[in-house]
């Protein structure tokens, strides 16, 4: 079966009305525990009690993302809580019938650094187990038992749901220089998404993060 090798991708489904809605709500909560009016502009408001650590008001927004990523990451992506995942299925998907399989490009894949030896090291292994699972299924095995050789960076879509207090938490958290560089690069672009469709930087101006080893960056498809 032929390999096709892709970079990570995110999608943010929402629309900005949608989540600026939200925002509001958010505004109006706040604003419920100061017993104060709005003043039109909802950011300023909420930036404001965010510096004093009021951040359980921003539990009213919520924000989807649609992820391509391989099974590595997902497998610590759903760790978090008060999240909603729902994530492609293998089980039920037989890559047979496609015909190609696409993989996950590991970061180290654009490290200049490395001679081009353990690349092709790594893509032969990947070959030979998708060849295996593809002669599994042949041979009439099911897709949920053959599975269990493709390799771990097999792409995959997950869509999740959180609300942005949490979003903070997991970009705390992924783009930490101890998180991997595969999950690092995921989330730079996803919070550098969410800034410019979404108007969040605000959200998220307090969080840094750590390009080390980051060599492949994940696609923002708008």
């Amino acid at each position: 079966m032929d390999i096709e090798w892709i970079d990570q991708q995110v999608r943010l489904p929402l629309s900005k009305e949608t989540v600026s809605e939200a925002i509001s709500m958010a505004e109006e909560a706040g604003r419920t525990c100061y017993k104060s009016e709005p003043k039109g502009d909802p950011v300023a408001f909420l930036s404001k009690i965010l510096c004093r650590g009021h951040e359980s008001v921003l539990e009213h927004i919520n924000i989807s993302a649609v992820l391509t990523t391989d099974r590595s990451v997902t497998h610590q992506l759903v760790r978090h809580r008060h999240c909603a995942f729902s994530m492609e299925s293998q089980r039920y998907v037989n890559y047979n019938k496609k015909g190609i399989i696409q993989l996950v490009k590991p970061q180290f894949f654009g490290d200049r650094s490395l001679s081009f030896s353990p690349i092709l090291l790594f893509k032969g292994r990947c070959q030979t187990m998708v060849d295996s699972y593809e002669n599994l299924i042949k041979e009439g095995l099911p897709p949920e038992e053959a599975r269990g050789l493709l390799p771990n960076c097999t792409a995959t879509t997950i869509a999740m749901t959180a609300n942005l207090r949490e979003w903070r938490h997991i970009f705390r958290m992924r783009l930490d220089g101890a998180a991997q560089p595969q999950i690092r690069s995921l989330f730079t672009t996803l919070k550098i998404a969410m800034s410019y469709k979404y108007g969040l930087s605000w959200a998220f101006e307090d969080i840094p993060h750590c390009p080390n080893r980051i060599h492949n960056s994940a696609i923002y498809l708008d």
